[in-house]
């Protein structure tokens, strides 16, 4: 099941069906429905797919927030990183693998601009 579903996200995603994907996935409560959205995103660097990606950063599951802050790191652009400062400086202290994610994930979109 999980393979379908996977393959309709990612034509989905390849296609830009951004609407479809909104109402159907994004809004998902099935982690690893949210985890695929995110990894297909990772192939797009559409302004869509980032803004996605931005919008899974709001999930309540550290695992899609996770996957969608490596995807960002493959293709989130500098209108991501606003949102990628906010949300370190309000990640709590103790919680050292979400903050050490987000600032590499800043690190990948950085030196990606400088090229």
């Amino acid at each position: 099941m999980f393979g379908s579903t996977e393959e309709k996200i990612n034509s989905l995603v390849k296609r830009g069906k951004w609407e479809k994907i909104k109402s159907k996935y994004l809004y998902s409560s099935g982690v690893d429905e949210l985890c695929m959205l995110a990894r297909a995103c990772g192939q797009s660097s559409s302004d869509d797919s980032v803004n996605v990606l931005v919008a899974l950063l709001n999930a309540t599951d550290q695992k899609v927030v996770l996957e969608a802050l490596n995807s960002l790191g493959k293709v989130g652009t500098d209108h991501a990183v606003a949102n990628l400062q906010l949300m370190f400086r309000e990640a709590d202290p103790s919680n050292k693998e979400l903050k050490d994610a987000i600032q590499t994930t800043l690190n990948k979109i950085r030196d990606r601009e400088k090229e």
